[in-house]
């Protein structure tokens, strides 16, 4: 119970994790959709139950269709609590960048704009990925803290604040913080590799929790 995956609706809703996850766990899981912004159980369908549109969503999306000439094709931009534009989707990444620090609400603070490996997202100032953290911490026992992983650790990455964190292990990029974002692996393994490096080396610690036995993990790497 309590546990929390993150992911847009499209990925999750209908995705693997669905179908992996036996019916009767999805009202256990919570999921933290666009990047912390929207937060409801497994079982929910969301394609019918959506986030209410923020203002400062609407009228960058308004911005981005007068700024048209920055993408290759016109995009899908729905109204809601995050925008994300694929990077594929952009003529230049450079010339985006430059470009969308002129639009109104990120102009002025109202949004923020973060990045993954395939894509840019516009969401709101206060959307963290930390109000996943903080519906899991509020299921926990006295003592128990919270693991996060991600792979885009970077300042300007849209896992950065929960791998900023004593508990943040990155699977990709890290920010050089000297209290979180931690990496095992130096260059490889990263991604999907690296996680399930990281799920293989997690044990039993108690009765609720769960700790990583680096020692296990380090042999498993030297290993190959």
């Amino acid at each position: 119970d309590g546990s929390i995956l993150g992911g847009k609706p499209g990925s999750v809703l209908r995705g693997n994790q669905q179908q992996v996850l036996r019916p009767e766990f999805h009202a256990g899981v919570t999921v933290a959709y666009y990047n912390g912004g929207y937060i409801r159980g497994l079982a929910v369908d969301t394609s019918v139950e959506r986030p209410p549109a923020d203002p400062a969503i609407d009228e960058a999306i308004a911005w981005l269709r007068a700024n048209e000439s920055l993408f290759t094709a016109a995009c899908p931009l729905e109204s809601g609590v995050q925008i994300t534009i694929q990077k594929r989707d952009l003529k230049n990444t450079e010339a985006f960048l430059a470009a969308v620090e002129a639009c109104p609400p990120l102009a002025d603070g109202r949004l923020r704009l973060t990045r993954s490996a395939h894509s840019f997202d516009l969401i709101p100032l206060a959307t963290t990925k930390l109000a996943a953290v903080k519906a899991i911490i509020a299921e926990l026992d006295e003592g128990l803290a919270v693991l996060c992983v991600g792979d885009s650790g970077s300042r300007s990455g849209n896992d950065h604040a929960i791998l900023a964190t004593p508990y943040g292990i990155s699977v990709g990029d890290v920010c050089g913080s000297a209290n979180g974002c931690w990496s095992f692996f130096g260059d490889l393994p990263i991604g999907p590799d690296a996680l399930l490096e990281l799920l293989r080396a997690l044990k039993p610690c108690g009765s609720k929790g769960m700790k990583i036995d680096v020692a296990s993990l380090a042999t498993d790497r030297n290993s190959r």
